[in-house]
């Protein structure tokens, strides 16, 4: 709960007029004792609070970037936000555009999903994945999940030994215009010293039982352009700079 409120905002040295934002009151589905001031929403107009202009619109109105769109690159010891467009040193291939759908979210729709050579069957009628760096994991339907801790033998909530598990894990496709993205066990476990736990997990909110949100997980294996003035998301290879 909260109310909508403007100040001017720093941005990377870009300064914002009238940036319009929530001052909340309330805090619902956030633990209040997380470590930050607030968050950016950086996905559609559909979906602000409000249907106040979102903080890329502001950029664009004011004329501050150029370039409708905005990357992220994301590594365990350096990460980026290029507003405006992608910069080519994050970047160690090139990058595979897909469309998005048009329902506020940078959701794409994908063929299917396997686990080494197995299939899930249950997404024969596709999949439909969203991109969202606020999300820290991987979330999947209880389907998903179930598919998952099946073929891969694991638990949640288990600790296992590091060296042993990465090395037995298969790696989980996702298909996409006869395109595959690969999220190797090192993307899909959280790995701390010499143990590591499974970082996907399910929510009861999801609508059908094909959804999956790749998060910060999925998030560190590709260098992700966001292209808002498109309405497509582009996956390339990152680069190695840590």
């Amino acid at each position: 709960m909260g109310k909508i409120g403007k100040d001017h905002a720093k941005v990377a040295g870009l300064d914002i007029k009238n940036i319009s934002f929530a001052r909340l009151t309330t805090l619902e589905g956030m633990d209040p004792n997380s470590r930050f001031d607030g968050l950016i929403g950086l996905a559609f107009p559909e979906i602000s609070a409000g249907k106040v202009p979102t903080f890329l619109d502001h950029l664009l109105q004011q004329g501050l970037i150029k370039d409708a769109s905005f990357s992220l690159y994301m590594s365990p010891n350096s990460s980026a936000l290029v507003l405006g467009g992608v910069d080519p040193r994050y970047q160690a291939g090139e990058f595979r555009y897909f469309p998005i759908r048009d329902d506020g979210y940078w959701n794409v729709e994908m063929e299917s999903l396997r686990l080494g050579e197995t299939f899930f069957e249950g997404a024969k009628n596709g999949l439909v994945v969203m991109f969202d760096s606020g999300t820290s994991r991987i979330i999947v339907s209880r389907p998903i999940l179930q598919f998952i801790l099946k073929e891969t033998g694991l638990e949640e909530k288990v600790a296992y030994e590091k060296n042993a598990i990465l090395k037995r894990l298969p790696v989980i496709k996702l298909e996409v215009d006869d395109e595959i993205f690969s999220i190797p066990p090192t993307s899909y476990m959280i790995c701390a010293d010499d143990s590591c736990y499974l970082g996907i997990r399910t929510s009861t909110s999801f609508r059908s039982p094909n959804m999956m949100i790749l998060g910060d997980l999925f998030l560190q294996t590709y260098y992700t352009h966001f292209d808002y003035g498109n309405m497509r998301i582009g996956l390339a290879k990152p680069a190695h700079l840590d």
